[in-house]
């Protein structure tokens, strides 16, 4: 089977009874067998007025940059744990490049 590249994009200060939801995330992927995953801080974001903040002009403590999570994962893999995925991303973006 070909492997997709899949990218999350979640919202750094997004969090659930105090739990990032980007570690949820990666949790989440290793417990159903992804391979591996890479996660980085977005270098630009939008906040929820639409306002655009840089890494550059503001502290990294109080902006509200993107977490951004990849990883390459067999397709079917990831059409099984798809569902899992959408339920913690409700404010975020999973997209896939097909391989």
């Amino acid at each position: 089977m070909p492997d997709v590249l899949l990218k999350i994009v979640v919202n750094e200060q997004q969090h659930d009874m105090r739990n990032a939801t980007c570690k949820k995330i990666l949790t989440y992927l290793w417990e159903q067998g992804a391979p591996g995953a890479t996660m980085r801080r977005g270098v630009a974001g939008l906040d929820y007025r639409s306002s655009v903040s840089y890494d550059l002009l503001e502290d990294a403590y109080f902006n509200d940059l993107p977490i951004v999570i990849e990883s390459v994962i067999e397709r079917n893999a990831l059409e099984q744990m798809e569902g899992g995925l959408r339920q913690m991303t409700a404010h975020g973006q999973i997209s896939r490049v097909e391989g």
